[in-house]
């Protein structure tokens, strides 16, 4: 999970607050993820909260997926989020057809 990561963005309390990609993409956190801690705990902390806004902007992406046209979606949501939506999208056409 740590591999795209760039840089982190913190709060005044120090807590991350956003992701950044080697592409720059930025993505806020669900929640703020505390540092004020050993570095075992707070990289774990860390990881839980990049899944949990991974699987919260899934589950989004997917529900809007066709309320705006493909080019505005594509710039709304996360770049996993797009490509893990657009790969279960086609997934379930194609099961559809059979």
């Amino acid at each position: 999970m740590f591999e795209g990561v760039n840089r982190l963005q913190f709060n005044k309390l120090l807590e991350i607050t956003h992701v950044q990609s080697k592409d720059g993409e930025v993505v806020e956190l669900v929640k703020p993820s505390p540092t004020g801690m050993n570095v075992d705990s707070w990289l774990s902390q860390f990881d839980a909260h990049m899944n949990e806004t991974v699987k919260h902007a899934f589950f989004h992406a997917f529900q809007s997926q066709d309320l705006s046209s493909m080019e505005d979606w594509v710039q709304q949501w996360p770049g996993q989020a797009v490509y893990l939506t657009s790969h279960v999208w086609f997934n379930l056409r194609i099961q559809a057809i059979f």
